[in-house]
């Protein structure tokens, strides 16, 4: 007969293997990523990248042009100057975990391999879904920003949100991204416009062409996504009435709709914020609606490889009649070129034809 101490480890080499087969199988990863809106749409389009390790991305951004472009005859000599134009920007990497614990007395109630893999794939399913909730309301997280340096209220821990990336007015709000100084860089600073219609919806729809034009000068293209509250979502979708034209694809499946706006998709998010009057999304009805405009090529989810969500294994504490499992991410929210994002706010509530 197996002893306690034998039987513990069997225990415990159970549950690890099950989490394990989970994480290869890519069951929590696509869980988290899968849940919410933002994530989903971006994961679509490259928005992850895994890192090996360091413990700042750094992301070279160019602000200048190649000098040495320029036409030339025949034999005439051509420039061979070094190039400047380039600065790196730093983002430090986030950490998160989760744990699921399971106490003795549940394990006996549930003895048994089949009844104890179940009550595990429940609490796992809970946690992965609290990660992927927190994530999101980190993602857009406006209330917590301090002013200049842009740390949150969980003293800096938390990963870089879409406010803080893509702000209001880059002038007056946080002047510090990725440890450069925007105020004094022209170069490292997001577009924005503040809504002026409020009633005309022609008005509105113009306003946003205008910001979405302005995002797509110079190289790299246009937004390929835009990001708003509920209201804002619904104003927009009236408006356009049987001119609507939704998008097909994988994310009808999962029931997040989107409309197509200048080639991009339009979708709401729960968590996007009122940016005019900095109030955080937590779905609830806001006083003045916000569209972010976003361009997938220069904003990415940088992880940490094997870090995604990875499970630490169960250990059973010196103290308690429990079994403890641990999972990690490692993470940060970058932008290599803020130029090419951002935002219209101040967006009245009702809009009329």
């Amino acid at each position: 007969m197996a002893g306690p101490n034998t039987q513990n480890l069997t225990m415990d080499t159970l549950l690890t293997m099950t989490v394990n087969k989970y994480y290869e199988n890519g069951v929590i990863q696509d869980a988290v990523f899968e849940s919410n809106p933002t994530v989903k749409t971006m994961r679509g389009n490259g928005f992850r990248k895994e890192i090996s390790g360091g413990a700042k991305v750094q992301v070279n951004l160019m602000y200048g042009k190649n000098d040495t472009i320029v036409p030339f005859s025949r034999y005439e000599q051509f420039s061979v100057a070094p190039q400047e134009g380039f600065t790196p920007a730093f983002y430090s990497l986030k950490q998160y975990p989760g744990t699921v614990s399971i106490d003795g007395f549940s394990e006996f109630q549930n003895s048994g391999k089949e009844a104890l893999v179940s009550i595990l794939r429940e609490k796992t399913e809970q946690m992965t879904m609290s990660f992927a909730e927190r994530l999101n309301e980190d993602l857009w997280d406006i209330e917590g920003l301090t002013l200049a340096t842009g740390v949150t209220n969980t003293n800096g821990k938390a990963i870089n949100s879409i406010p803080l990336l893509v702000q209001k007015d880059s002038n007056t709000v946080h002047s510090v991204v990725g440890e450069i100084e925007q105020t004094a860089n022209e170069h490292w600073q997001n577009r924005y416009k503040s809504a002026s219609a409020t009633s005309s919806f022609n008005t509105f729809t113009s306003e946003w062409r205008n910001l979405a034009n302005t995002c797509g000068r110079g190289s790299g293209g246009a937004p390929d996504l835009y990001i708003s509250d509920q209201t804002t979502f619904e104003l927009y979708e009236a408006g356009m009435d049987d001119k609507t034209r939704y998008t097909s694809g994988e994310d009808a499946t999962i029931g997040f709709e989107n409309i197509s706006f200048k080639g991009g998709k339009l979708f709401w998010d729960i968590n996007v914020p009122d940016v005019e009057n900095v109030v955080n999304g937590d779905g609830g009805e806001l006083g003045r609606g916000s569209i972010f405009a976003l361009n997938s090529k220069y904003m990415n989810l940088c992880i940490g490889k094997g870090k995604d969500f990875a499970p630490l294994g169960f250990q059973r504490p010196a103290d308690q009649d429990a079994r403890v499992g641990a999972w990690v991410f490692y993470g940060q929210l970058i932008t290599s070129n803020r130029r090419k994002h951002g935002v219209l706010y101040n967006i009245a509530r009702a809009l009329t034809s």
